[in-house]
């Protein structure tokens, strides 16, 4: 929700929903604003942290295990290390990769939109209305 909140704003300033930075047409509507960069730049820090997730090599952590002296504990350990590390290389990767990747095809998307509403009002001889 908190990331919605940063990528969406709504506006009171009477202005058409649209793309941050382009031109705006007065109204007496509320709407939304979006920033494709916004979106962009929020995947690429999630793609970011989930590199670094690489470098933890959680599995191995396992392999201490001997070290504790107890066999129960040795156990226990091992099974929370191998839980953590599907965790981490599955589970949470693979979401983390997805939400990123959605952000970025979102950012696509309303650039898209935003260029087939402003070709809407473009006339081939004319130019822009």
């Amino acid at each position: 929700m908190i990331l919605c909140g940063i990528l969406l704003r709504l506006s009171t300033n009477g202005s058409r929903p649209g793309i941050r930075g382009e031109g705006e047409i007065r109204g007496p509507r509320m709407g939304y604003e979006v920033d494709p960069q916004t979106l962009r730049s929020a995947a690429k820090k999630i793609k970011d942290a989930v590199s670094k997730a690489d470098d933890v090599k959680v599995k191995e952590l396992g392999a201490t295990a001997p070290e504790f002296g107890h066999e129960e504990a040795q156990k226990a350990y091992s099974e929370l290390m191998a839980t953590w590390d599907e965790a981490l290389t599955n589970t949470l990767k693979k979401d983390a990769e997805a939400s990123a990747e959605k952000l970025e095809s979102t950012a696509s998307n309303y650039e898209s939109a935003e260029t087939a509403a402003d070709n809407s009002f473009t006339s081939p001889a004319l130019g822009p209305m």
